[in-house]
């Protein structure tokens, strides 16, 4: 009987042994050229990868790479995140990680080339600007410009000016060579240009305006569609035109002579 039971604990023993050096060892931990296999996916099982060094462990119907250890997991696992970090870092795009920092449309915007729409801008002590456009109303306070030159229009033949044209312009006349009428769009809000003549010569030079719209020079109506004008046109003659509003939904324009005999139709 006793031979028997020392026979069932040698045998014991001798299998353990056997499973022990199979399963890695006094370390524990299989060495396989493929650690994907089945004898490797019970739970608490260690392999690792002949050929890539990398550690897997069974997770009861598959294996799973353990991550090896690294000095910045020890900084990473002292970090706190707050849950607003941890909403932006679990982001699932670009755009929504924007979000969670609270960016609107101008943090995709580069510094070159931005469009801002709306909003107020306090704080300014310098704005330069090289061609800058206002779509609508600036209120501006305490800030110095520059940079900001009109842009030029060559008026030196008749034309249908357009609404750019008119915007903060300065119209001329370097090679005029004969008589010019320009017809004036119908006039929307924030329109202004000035007129500066930089050539001398027998030649009448005239501003038309929508035929519903009339221009009021110095203060004085010519009536509707009706132009304002010089009979020759002279070096430095200049008159200034702005957008008037004389109703909920309806301007006419103001336009002050500088230098000349401007006279209306």
């Amino acid at each position: 009987m006793m031979k028997k039971y020392l026979y069932i604990i040698t045998s014991f023993l001798l299998l353990s042994g056997i499973a022990y050096a199979y399963y890695g060892g006094s370390s524990g931990v299989m060495t396989d050229t493929n650690c994907n296999q089945a004898q490797y996916f019970n739970i608490g099982v260690l392999c690792q990868d002949a050929d890539d060094g990398k550690l897997y462990k069974g997770t009861g119907s598959a294996i799973e790479q353990i991550q090896a250890y690294d000095a910045d997991l020890d900084t990473w696992a002292g970090i706190s995140p707050s849950t607003d970090m941890q909403a932006f870092l679990g982001a699932a795009n670009d755009t929504a990680a924007r979000t969670e920092l609270g960016l609107g449309t101008l943090a995709t915007q580069n510094a070159d080339a931005i469009n801002a729409t709306g909003g107020n801008v306090t704080g300014l002590t310098n704005l330069g600007a090289a061609n800058l456009t206002v779509t609508s109303t600036a209120n501006v306070t305490g800030v110095t410009w520059t940079g900001l030159v009109p842009t030029f229009v060559d008026g030196s033949s008749s034309a249908n000016l357009t609404v750019a044209q008119l915007s903060s312009t300065v119209i001329g006349n370097p090679t005029q060579s004969g008589n010019v009428t320009h017809v004036l769009p119908a006039i929307e809000a924030g329109l202004g240009f000035d007129v500066i003549l930089g050539v001398t010569a027998a030649f009448y030079f005239r501003l038309a305006p929508n035929a519903n719209d009339s221009i009021y020079l110095d203060g004085v109506s010519c009536g509707d569609g009706k132009y304002i004008g010089l009979t020759t046109v002279t070096v430095g003659d200049a008159v200034s035109c702005r957008a008037m509003k004389t109703g909920t939904s309806s301007y006419d324009w103001a336009c002050y002579t500088a230098q000349g005999a401007f006279a209306c139709e």
